[in-house]
């Protein structure tokens, strides 16, 4: 039992460090693509990778058991990409999600009606999304409570999804640390 809990922490400390490290804006720091690179975002999943190319197109490759790897024909216009452990998930630039893969838990059903994305995040078998205005959406498996978004949570500014859990980053003053609100039973 214990062994579990040290991994349950250890996952908590990783995801809360690639939460601080997404927080980044695109061109800083050691993960930006090279001078005339086409892509300019990259994320691994259990068996697969996507990559953003700079035309707004998606690539991906690995393992392909659970259609992960097929990105949906025509799809451009994306701003964002999430890989889950068998599913993927890309922003466009209007705001609207595209999922695709792996659906044991209703992890790539977008919910009817989301709108306004800012940013999106896959974990083993759940999504998030960030609205513009802040709130946070999640769908898809529940098993460790990684869907219970705390009553009134808004202000938030990033997300991040483990495999068990979800995290949000909430701040009210962006020349201030915000407050990470961990979503977990």
């Amino acid at each position: 039992m214990l062994f579990f809990k040290s991994r349950k922490l250890i996952s908590l400390i990783l995801s809360f460090m690639l939460l601080l490290i997404s927080a980044i804006p695109y061109g800083v720091g050691a993960a930006q693509a090279g001078k005339g690179s086409p892509y300019v975002k990259v994320s691994g999943g259990l068996g697969h990778s996507l990559a953003l190319k700079s035309n707004g197109t998606v690539v991906a490759w690995g393992y392909n058991n659970f259609g992960q790897l097929n990105v949906p024909a025509a799809l451009d216009g994306v701003t964002s990409i999430a890989a889950g452990y068998y599913h993927s998930l890309a922003l466009k630039s209007d705001g609207s999600i595209v999922a695709w893969g792996y659906n044991n838990s209703g992890q790539s059903n977008v919910p009817a009606g989301l709108d306004g994305v800012v940013a999106i995040a896959a974990g083993l078998d759940h999504s998030l999304a960030l609205r513009a205005d802040g709130t946070v959406v999640v769908w898809g498996s529940n098993t460790d409570g990684q869907l219970n978004v705390p009553i009134g949570l808004d202000g938030v500014v990033a997300i991040a999804a483990g495999s068990h859990h979800s995290l949000a980053l909430k701040s009210t003053d962006p020349l201030l640390p915000g407050d990470v609100i961990t979503l977990v039973s």
